[in-house]
């Protein structure tokens, strides 16, 4: 609905019906990149990511083989979207770069 006089409009829609969204694929962390670094922000407790070990702070330097440095937060995305899983590899200080298996499942059904 239009109302000019205040200067909005008014969107309705039939009550009955669902509101739908599309499933969300994911895999529990989020990470940041800084210029070539990607560094694990955070990881949510009980999700794929946290069971297969991640941390906060973990350097993540390769994405199913491929180096993370040019990789795109798209590509990373794509890949999620395409694959039952994901394997990183991360660094952490002081340790050996370890291989992580990340299953990628539906967060949002």
């Amino acid at each position: 609905v239009l109302d000019q006089p205040r200067q909005r409009v008014t969107f309705a829609r039939d009550r009955r019906a669902p509101i739908a969204f599309p499933p969300v694929r994911g895999q529990g962390f989020g990470f940041r990149i800084t210029g070539d670094t990607w560094t694990v922000a955070y990881v949510l407790d009980g999700t794929p990511a946290a069971a297969a070990g991640l941390r906060a702070g973990d350097r993540i330097v390769a994405i199913d083989g491929r180096a993370a440095a040019g990789t795109t937060r798209a590509d990373h995305e794509a890949a999620m979207a395409s694959k039952p899983a994901t394997t990183l590899r991360v660094q952490r200080d002081g340790e050996p770069d370890r291989e992580l298996l990340v299953p990628v499942v539906v967060l949002l059904p």
